[in-house]
């Protein structure tokens, strides 16, 4: 799953899937702003059939940490 995710930040995100990791940092990566991140959030939340609750969105620095997220939602 975690490809898949990957692959699919990249494409909301305009860039090729490696040309990002689990370890890109929000506010560093130029092409991750706050605007992306609530699309990615509505995107992931959609895509996955999720509610990612607004207090998380504090605790995201990296993208491991947005899929982490992600994936304990769907436990």
């Amino acid at each position: 799953m975690e490809q898949e995710f990957l692959h699919f930040v990249a494409e909301i995100m305009g860039k090729e899937s490696d040309e990002i990791s689990m370890e890109t940092t929000y506010g560093e990566e130029p092409a991750w702003d706050s605007v992306v991140m609530l699309t990615l959030v509505m995107e992931l939340e959609e895509k996955y059939g999720i509610a990612i609750r607004v207090e998380s969105l504090d605790k995201i620095r990296q993208l491991k940490d947005l899929y982490r997220i992600v994936s304990d939602s769907m436990d």
